[in-house]
């Protein structure tokens, strides 16, 4: 049975790394005091009349002492099609939490991030916020997180653009959490973020995700979801509105 669940990351599809990570859809509660986490991995390909090659990596990592996680979150896409690269990102973000009561929790994160296609060389991002579970009960959970994040972009420098370089701006971070469940198996859920920027609330990046889970195992889940990402102010050459779906297996250990 053990290795049959190892033989299922294998064939987990990859998830998007965007300007926008979903943390919500990586973040897993430790049921108690030390270390957990998640793998994935995905490797795709066709040769012959189609050339094709796709691969994903990726992990979750949590440490829970008392009223406090650190969580750390890393992963990296890359694909090609007729030995072009049309595929390459990456993203590592870093997440302390304090658990001040059971409804609130204070955070402070820091993020890098690269995508080749969306012109980014890199960003980093640090920022704080405060977290609250509005309501829950056996069925359904609804959390709020306000916040706000100080970052640095670096755009690639590319003929025909004038946006290229280094630029450092503020945003707000906002998200909002409805997650359900069905029955003692499937679970749904929907994830929104708005991070507007603070000096001109016109630009803004949003997120939406709602996908379904399924337990499999005690640790074995399927999951399925839909992402749209807008960004109402892309670099240039780069489309406002991104949207990706994916389906896979996720291992809990």
């Amino acid at each position: 049975m053990r290795g049959i669940r190892l033989l299922y990351l294998f064939v987990l599809l990859p998830f998007s790394a965007h300007a926008i990570v979903n943390v919500e859809g990586l973040r897993r509660v430790p049921e108690k005091d030390g270390f957990s986490g998640r793998f994935d991995m995905s490797l795709s390909g066709d040769s012959g009349n189609t050339e094709t090659f796709s691969g994903s990596i990726g992990t979750r990592l949590q440490w829970k002492q008392g009223p406090v996680t650190d969580l750390f979150i890393l992963n990296y896409d890359y694909g090609e099609s007729g030995n072009v690269t049309d595929v390459n990102n990456g993203f590592a973000h870093l997440r302390h939490i304090v658990q001040v009561t059971g409804n609130r929790a204070y955070e402070a994160f820091t993020q890098v991030e690269t995508d080749e296609f969306a012109r980014l060389s890199f960003r980093g991002l640090l920022g704080a916020g405060v977290r609250y579970r509005v309501h829950e009960d056996d069925n359904d959970k609804t959390v709020v997180g306000l916040g706000a994040f100080h970052a640095w972009e670096t755009l690639e420098e590319q003929e025909g653009v004038s946006d290229g370089g280094t630029d450092q701006f503020w945003r707000a971070n906002v998200y909002l959490v409805f997650n359900y469940q069905l029955n003692d198996r499937v679970s749904a859920v929907s994830t929104t973020y708005y991070q507007p920027a603070l000096e001109a609330l016109s630009d803004a990046r949003v997120l939406e995700e709602a996908g379904l889970k399924v337990k499999l195992a005690n640790d074995l889940d399927l999951k399925i979801s839909l992402e749209v990402v807008h960004d109402t102010r892309p670099p240039e050459t780069v489309k406002k509105t991104d949207v990706s779906y994916s389906s896979g297996i996720e291992y809990h250990f």
